[in-house]
């Protein structure tokens, strides 16, 4: 392969459209992620990397996602701002075939537990009572094609049901304050039904994730309350989000982490909850949201420069380790990249995982 600049290949591609910057790793250690090449495949044990479906002419490819099996690849190709395609691959990259062309301009999908739907959130062109730009989610067939609508006005950041029959998410209704929403946690069935199983006010960059055996949802939320009890109360400041667990059936809110966070996610055994706080800190707690560990500081929750609205998610590699962003000078000490960082959840053993990353493409 002609080598390219080494210092061009050291940063993670922003890409256009509203997704958040994210990798995707696989049940046997397999990363996925977008770059401006396309959608690459690294097996760091293998020392390996391929790209394995390049963006059509055109457009760029915008997000990547394993199913949780990791047989399966789904991937979307976009130019900035407009419709984006949805493409459906086998665990390798192989075979991609576009599943579904969006209507809007896209901002996040995910897979159903079984791997039998794809959920797509496209961007309202409408905005609601001065709450901007809020999603629409459809839910698509991967054997048909065929896509339903099943929830609107819900922010960015939903999840499957453990049963693969929903979608959880935050609903807006109104706005609090001047960067707050009030609205509920809805699980939106695909079917068409739909079951409030909290009321909560919270910031507009909020995260909602299920754990896998389907039991709770962890919502990041300023203030939460059941969905038959009083509205709860707007705090002093509605867009500082906290850490909530909810029952999947519905019920009283728990706070579970008082600082403020930008997102949080369960591991695959649902033993610990990886959360970033908006102070720029990787922390791993027990499913409780006790025993927190300081895995890292000075981590990335936005991408730096002129795109800082672009979320950066950090994510589990395994039960043990996550996989993150912090950035790192290329240049004297003004030359600032993306690195993609790799730590134990006790915080030791932190490796920057992007110099391996950029040599794979090139050698």
């Amino acid at each position: 392969m002609k080598r390219r600049n080494l210092l061009l290949l050291l940063v993670v591609v922003l890409v256009a459209g509203c997704f958040p910057i994210s990798l995707s790793v696989a049940p046997d250690g397999r990363m996925a992620l977008v770059r401006e090449e396309g959608v690459v495949i690294y097996d760091l044990e293998k020392n390996s990397a391929e790209v394995v479906i390049k963006p059509p002419e055109g457009k760029q490819a915008a997000w990547v996602a394993f199913s949780r099996d990791g047989k399966k690849l789904m991937c979307v190709m976009m130019t900035e701002n407009s419709a984006g395609d949805v493409y459906i691959a086998s665990g390798d990259g192989k075979n991609a075939k576009k599943l579904f062309t969006s209507e809007q301009p896209m901002a996040y999908a995910t897979w159903s537990p079984d791997g039998k739907h794809v959920a797509v959130g496209e961007v309202s062109q409408e905005s609601k009572k001065d709450l901007g730009n809020l999603v629409n989610v459809k839910v698509i067939s991967v054997a048909t094609g065929k896509s339903a609508s099943v929830a609107s006005d819900v922010t960015q950041i939903h999840d499957w049901s453990g049963d693969s029959k929903a979608i959880v998410a935050f609903q807006a209704e109104k706005k609090v304050g001047e960067n707050g929403i009030g609205g509920k946690l809805v699980r939106f069935e695909i079917d068409g039904e739909a079951k409030t199983l909290a009321k909560a006010i919270a910031g507009k960059e909020l995260s909602v994730d299920v754990s896998a055996d389907g039991k709770t949802v962890l919502l990041a939320a300023s203030a939460a309350a059941a969905p038959d009890g009083d509205d709860p109360k707007a705090p002093a400041k509605p867009d500082q989000n906290r850490l909530y667990a909810v029952g999947a059936a519905g019920g009283k809110p728990r706070r579970i982490f008082r600082d403020p966070i930008a997102c949080a996610f369960f591991s695959p055994d649902d033993a610990h909850i990886l959360i970033s706080t908006t102070g720029k800190t990787l922390v791993v707690t027990d499913a409780a949201g006790k025993n927190a560990v300081d895995v890292d500081t000075g981590i990335l929750n936005k991408s730096p420069g002129m795109m800082d609205s672009v979320r950066m998610l950090p994510t589990w590699a395994s039960n043990d380790r996550v996989i993150y962003w912090k950035t790192h000078a290329v240049i004297g000490m003004k030359g600032k990249n993306i690195a993609t960082t790799s730590a134990k959840i006790d915080g030791t053993e932190k490796t920057n995982l992007q110099p391996k990353m950029d040599w794979l493409l090139v050698k």
